[in-house]
This record gives C-alpha cells, structure tokens and sequence, in this order.
C-alpha cells in the first residue's frame, strides 16, 4: 500500500505547551487562540519549508547567496546528502537514523531551528517569512541574545529563541529538554533591557 502523497512532502510536529504555567503565560499574547488550535493536532511542515529554514543560519554568513528565504531555498538541493545522512524521515517525522550512537549537536540545533521559524509562522499568519537572525555580542560582558526576529507581524514585533534536542523519546520530557529551558529563560532574563 502506498503512503499518502501529504506524507511524503511533510514533517508532522506535535506542538505542546512545556507546562501550565508556560502556557498561562503565552495565552497573555493577541496570539493565544492560534496556539491554542496548534496543540490540538499535529502541525504539517513542508518539508522544503523545513530543509529552507534548517539552512537558515547560513544567513550569518552574509553573502548573497545566502541572503533571505528565497536565496536559501535555492540551496536546499546542495545540502540534501549532507542532512540526509544525519536525518531520517519517518512516519512524517524526522529522526535520528537507526543505528546512530548520538545526534551532532548541530543537527539538533538547526532541527530546532526549522521547527521553530515554522511554527512561530502559524502563530503570527506568516509564509516564508525572510526572519533575520540577530546579530551576536561577542566578549565577556556580551548580553545574551534571541535566534531571530522578524521586524513585524503586521501588529508587534517578533522575536524568536530556538532550541534542539535529540531524545529516545520525545514523548517524555527529558532532562535535555528541561535544560534547554532554563537556558531559554536565563537567555530571555538577561536579554531584557
């Protein structure tokens, strides 16, 4: 029997909130029914929105070849062997290939990242949104910043921290993810002005 052709050209993501008190907080925002839609059922990804917004971090770089959504996307070919490699696609899902000891870190990271860009894209009525990522500050006393921000939704301004981890089992919520919290957190504390 074959696949569904919607499988085939999607990752399924299941959006949850992290907890109660996380989510009372997000339900504050002009956005709170449009998350509260996401949690109800798996959110579909095209996979090309996916592989674009995985290589967005290129953007750093600066060149033109890497210099908005558009750009980006054009590029998605070149990089396909390379994240295949590091990436299964199962079940309309990504995963960790079988018989991987672990996931590179920035595997993790830019799944993350992908992830991320798309659904804050449903929440704010986005589509291949040019997100820009938001430059560093280098040094000892260098505040924390988000990933990437986008100047406007149309009603606030967006800004946006992403974060990506590889687990057995993403039905649990493991200490690799409670880690990457309390990293978002710290990272949101101190980039308040």
């Amino acid at each position: 029997m074959n696949a569904p052709a919607l499988a085939l050209d999607t990752i399924q993501v299941d959006v949850a909130f992290y907890d109660a008190a996380e989510k009372a907080k997000l339900m504050a925002y002009p956005t709170a029914s449009v998350m509260e839609e996401l949690v109800t059922k798996p959110l579909e990804i095209p996979k090309a929105e996916f592989l674009t917004y995985y290589l967005f971090h290129r953007i750093k770089l600066g060149t033109e070849d890497y210099r908005n959504y558009s750009s980006v996307a054009k590029k998605v070919h070149r990089w396909l062997g390379a994240i295949g490699e590091c990436i299964d696609y199962e079940n309309g899902s990504v995963r960790t290939p079988r018989g991987a000891t672990r996931q590179l870190n920035e595997v993790s990271e830019h799944v993350g990242e992908a992830i991320g860009l798309s659904v804050m894209n449903r929440i704010h009525g986005l589509t291949e949104a040019d997100w820009t990522t938001i430059p560093e500050e280098q040094g000892r006393n260098a505040r924390p910043s988000f990933d990437f921000q986008i100047a406007s939704d149309g009603i606030q301004f967006v800004q946006v921290e992403t974060k990506g981890s590889s687990v057995t089992d993403n039905h649990v919520l493991s200490d690799a993810v409670k880690a990457q919290k309390q990293e978002s957190t710290q990272r949101k504390s101190n980039s308040l002005p």
